[in-house]
Formats: structure tokens, sequence, C-alpha cells
């Protein structure tokens, strides 16, 4: 019994010593079987990829787009982080015009290696070759953002430079004023509309004519086809008509707007209760001030009609809505020269100028000195000198300037930034602060210009 349990025991003994050989065995190999399934799979999955991509070559060299896109992809399957197969998916969906597969394929190269600049380049390209101009500027935006490189460099530059022109159906279209400007139509320009500087319509040019649109009040004072003057709305419809017939209503920029009636200016309110009509000329208010005329000498007042200066020169700048300020600033002339002015009347600077143009926003204004237009901060300073044959005032980092007998635009550094030889604008304006302009060239036909550079300002 002895004997038998020892027999048993040295053949589980020698069992075990077996199962630890098999294990040790098993250790030994598996690795090698691991590694080998790996690089088995890998010659394969290498295989499949070079198949695609042969077959993608191929299509792509015969400009069979469509192939060779879906033969980049199925390799891009096998291959999920060749940020260099993206751009080849990218120029292959360029080809295809695919605009849904390039924007897709941007965004995954974009996503993979946001530091690369190499999508940037191509899809901010491929934008301003189809005129997807403000997608240009989001692109570019994102790629100085993230990445960085002398070809986004340039192309942030080229897209600076950018504008879009787009005909309007007036005749004549002009002054920009708090998003608003004047068109005409007809033989003698006599049928007077209001539109935004988007090139959106407000007021269909049908009117003798129309005063500016106040936000607050929501009405337009306009003077129709029988030469009478009211307010109406956005729409047209009648808001505010007088008892008794005025030559002439101005807008409501404050609690008064400007009136004529028997050959003296003044002021009404909503309800038409006249305040103050003693002169030869009213204004309408901006930044709390109007200019006012008395004989040949002009004045400053402030909303409540008080005189914020004695009618002490010759002239004040205003546009042709009849407002004098722009950030509480003015120009005015004594003795036939032109200074600039605060709200309070005060002169700012010591500079004197032969001419002026408004502010348009809080950027330099246009100024004539020695027979040359040049530019001035409202600090009074000269920030470029007096060079060119005429200018209009800046917005957004950009002004309209006339060299010889074409206009064109330069930006704060002074520096032109459009062709004046060949775009052969006849006349140019200020941008508003939305980034658009009236240009003229073709036909003498007004056109709406959408510089893209405004929107780079502001990011």
């Amino acid at each position: 019994m002895s004997s038998q349990n020892t027999q048993t025991k040295d053949s589980q003994n020698k069992k075990s010593e077996q199962n630890k050989k098999l294990l040790l065995l098993i250790m030994i190999i598996l690795p090698f079987l691991t590694w080998y399934a790996v690089f088995n799979n890998k010659t394969t999955t290498l295989q499949e990829y070079d198949k695609y991509m042969k077959k993608a070559e191929n299509f792509a060299k015969k400009e069979i787009y469509i192939d060779a896109v879906y033969n980049y992809q199925q390799a891009l399957k096998l291959d999920t982080s060749n940020y260099d197969l993206m751009l080849k998916i990218f120029d292959s969906y360029v080809q295809l015009a695919d605009d849904d597969g390039i924007e897709k394929t941007y965004e995954q190269a974009q996503a993979l290696d946001p530091s690369r600049s190499d999508i940037y380049v191509r899809y901010i390209n491929q934008l301003i070759d189809t005129n997807a101009y403000d997608d240009a500027v989001e692109v570019v935006t994102t790629a100085r953002e993230k990445s960085s490189g002398k070809e986004i460099d340039e192309l942030y530059e080229k897209i600076y430079r950018l504008y879009k022109e787009t005909f309007l159906d007036y005749d004549y279209a002009y002054l920009y004023c708090k998003g608003y400007m004047k068109v005409t139509n007809g033989e003698n320009g006599d049928r007077v509309g209001l539109i935004k500087t988007n090139g959106s319509g407000v007021l269909r040019a049908k009117y003798h004519d129309v005063g500016l649109y106040s936000e607050e009040k929501e009405v337009i004072p306009v003077c129709d086809e029988n030469d009478t003057w009211y307010y109406v709305n956005s729409s047209g419809q009648k808001k505010l008509v007088p008892d008794h017939e005025y030559s002439y209503l101005g807008s409501f920029t404050a609690d008064y707007a400007p009136a004529l009636y028997n050959g003296k200016y003044g002021y009404v309110n909503e309800d038409f209760e006249e305040k103050n009509f003693e002169y030869d000329f009213a204004g309408s208010f901006e930044d709390g001030i109007a200019a006012v005329r008395k004989h040949d000498k002009w004045g400053i007042i402030n909303d409540k009609l008080e005189m914020v200066t004695d009618f002490e020169f010759d002239d004040i700048i205003i546009n042709d809505f009849g407002i004098c300020s722009e950030g509480g600033y003015f120009f005015a002339s004594k003795g036939g020269k032109y200074a600039l002015y605060n709200s309070k009347g005060k002169q700012v600077g010591s500079e004197s100028f032969e001419n002026a143009k408004m502010f348009v926003c809080d950027e330099p204004a246009a100024v004539k000195q020695n027979g040359k237009w040049g530019f001035v901060d409202t600090d009074g300073k000269i920030v470029i000198k007096p060079q060119y044959e005429d200018a209009n005032s800046f917005c957004l980092d950009f002004a309209p300037i006339q060299q010889g007998e074409f206009w064109g635009y330069i930006d704060g550094s002074g520096k032109i930034i459009t062709d004046i030889e060949n775009d052969k604008f006849s006349a140019a304006y200020s941008l508003d602060t939305n980034g658009y302009s009236v240009i003229y060239n073709d036909f003498d036909m007004p056109k709406l210009l959408r510089f893209y550079g405004a929107d780079l300002k502001d990011k």
C-alpha cells in the first residue's frame, strides 16, 4: 500500500514537471506567436493600404476624382492619423467642387493637427477662388490663432485687401450716416429713397427727399411728390403728420427735429410743438449738439436748445442730413480757416485747414492743407500728411483717397491697398461701420463695395 502511494506520488510529480515545462514552452512561444500575428496583420494592412493608394493615385492621374476619393478614404481607414493623406483627399474634393467634402476634410485635418498650416492654406485659397470671402475671414483668423507661417501671413494680407463689388439699382447713392444712405433715380434725380448700407431696402426711391431713420422714434422724414413733408415708418406708412405744411422737416436724432416754416428754421417735437423758429438754418442733433445759423454766422446749440457757442463761425461742416458732429467733434471755420472743435465748442489742437470732411467714426478725418488732402485724428494732430488730390475720412482703418484722376483706398498706415490704376474708381466714399462703401467706375453707376479687411480688424 505504501509502495503504491509512492508510485502515485511520483507520477503526480512527474506530471507536474511536465506541465511546468509545457507552461514554460508556451510562455516562450506565445510572444513569438503574438509578434507573428501582429506582423502578419500589419503586413496585410500595409498591403491593403498600398493597394488602395495605388488605385487612388491611378484614378487621380486619370482625373477620375470620384474614385480617387473613395480609394483614398479606404486607405485612410487603415491609417487614420495620416495628415498628408487627408490633404490628398482634400485636393480631390476641390477637383470635384464638393463643398461638403472639402469642409469635412478640412475639419478632420485641422482637428488632427491644428498647428500645421497646410490645410489652412489649401482651404483659404479654395474659399478665395470661390469668392467665399466671409468664410475665408473665419478660417484665416483660426489659422493665425492656432498656426503660423509665411503663407498664412500672405493670405491674411490678401484677404485684408479683398473687396466685392455689387451693382446698386439706382442712378446715384451717397451719404453714409448711421447705417443708411440716400439713393436716387429719375432723369433729374428727383426720386429719392433710403436704403441700409448693406444694400437692403428701407424706402423705395419715390420721394422728392428723405431724411434719416430715427431708431428711437422709428420714423423717417419724407417729402412726397406734392412737396409735402411728414414722417413715415420703415414701411412707408404715415406716422406723424403736421397740422400745417412745413417747407422742410429734419430727422429725429434727439427729442427735437429741425423744421422750416415761413422762411425760418426752428425745432419741433413729435407733437409738432414749435421751438425757437429764429434761425436761417438749423441742423439735426448728434452727440447732443447741432449746428445753427443766423444771417451769415454759425453757432452750436445743445439738445435742450441752449447755445453752446456764440454765433462766431463763418461755416460749420455738416452732412446731407444736417448733422455736424461725430464722436463729439466738428469742424468750423473762422477767417477762412477751419479748425477742429469738441462738443463744448473748444478748439482741439492748433492745426488749421483749408477744408475738412466730417469724422465718420473715431478714426482720422480728411483735411486739406496747402492744396492737398491728408488726415487728422481726434486730438487735432496730423497723422497722414496732406498729399492727395482729394480724400474722405477713415472708418475701420480704411479711407478713400484720390491720386491723379482716380480713387483708391489706403489703410491706417497710409499704404495703398487697392489697384488705383486698374480699378479706375471715379469716386469713392468712406466705409460705414459694417465695412460697406459706395464707389463709381463702370458707366458711372453706383456700386456697393464690401471690404473684407474690415472684418479682420474685428478679429
